[in-house]
């Protein structure tokens, strides 16, 4: 078993006893926007899932022989966790924040650090979500919690840096 597993392991199994539980997101709303997965997507909103749920905290490991892990509070949305995750950018993701804007997500939400799906699309790149965005009334003067605009993420963004 690689250590990167065991910590983990054990980080997981610690959270009951941290009383961290009802935080830890493990939706699969969530999972399977992050993953640009349409038809799970699609099943669980018509099942009654909440477009507009905000995503609670859940852990980020990075690799190495003994990797890392880090406890994450984002707060973002299903929209967000689906235009951030979408590098690159496909024809499912951009079915999916269609279909999340159909069925009412908050265009204008914002994560803990204050940055909307919009500053997110700018970062990716995404021409026809961030086209999708505005249509649907994106607000392009927000400004995130560092004071950086969705011109200042999309300048950061990997594919401008190409």
């Amino acid at each position: 078993m690689k250590s990167t597993t065991l910590i983990q392991l054990l980080v997981l199994s610690a959270i009951p006893m941290l009383g961290l539980s009802g935080c830890m997101n493990t939706g699969r709303l969530f999972t399977a926007a992050r993953e640009g997965d349409y038809d799970t997507v699609k099943k669980i909103i018509d099942d009654g899932g909440d477009v507009n749920s905000r995503s609670a905290m859940r852990i980020r490991g990075s690799g190495g022989e003994f990797g890392t892990m880090k406890l994450i509070n984002d707060r973002e949305t299903v929209l967000i966790a689906a235009i951030r995750s979408g590098i690159p950018v496909n024809a499912n993701r951009i079915r999916i924040v269609n279909l999340l804007i159909d069925n009412g997500a908050a265009i204008n939400a914002r994560d803990s650090r204050g940055r909307s799906a919009m500053m997110w699309a700018g970062f990716t790149g995404n021409l026809e979500v961030a086209r999708l965005l505005l249509t649907h009334g994106a607000d392009m003067k927000m400004v995130d919690n560092n004071g950086d605009t969705v011109l200042h993420f999309t300048l950061r963004g990997p594919v401008f840096l190409q």
